[in-house]
């Protein structure tokens, strides 16, 4: 396990992996009224903990954004893409795709709600 935590940075990330098993390095996205948000994650873990897709990919995650007035934001959603970048010999880059978890119904045909 490394010795890298998040714990008092401005913006973490909580995965289903734990809080301190990869660090959130941006953030992008788009959220409006009426309309499902998505927030694309760029990540960052240590070289020596690979991660694991399968414990990712469709799980549950927490983005938390510190704001100047003491006010945190909270993104939670699912993972719905996930990929990896560039390694050094510190660090491999990730990217992941936030969404809601009313997102998977988008994915479904014949669906009704009542």
């Amino acid at each position: 396990m490394s010795d890298f935590t998040q714990s008092h940075r401005p913006v973490r990330v909580t995965t289903a992996l734990g809080p301190d098993a990869i660090f959130i390095t941006g953030m992008r996205g788009h959220e409006a009224i009426s309309e499902l948000f998505s927030f694309e994650l760029d990540l960052v873990a240590p070289v020596d903990s690979p991660i694991d897709f399968s414990k990712i990919l469709g799980q549950p995650a927490l983005v938390e954004v510190d704001h100047q007035a003491g006010v945190t934001r909270f993104f939670h959603g699912i993972i719905s893409r996930f990929s990896q970048g560039r390694r050094d010999p510190r660090f491999a880059q990730y990217r992941a795709e936030l969404v809601p978890l009313v997102w998977v119904l988008t994915r479904r045909e014949q669906i009704r709600m009542f």
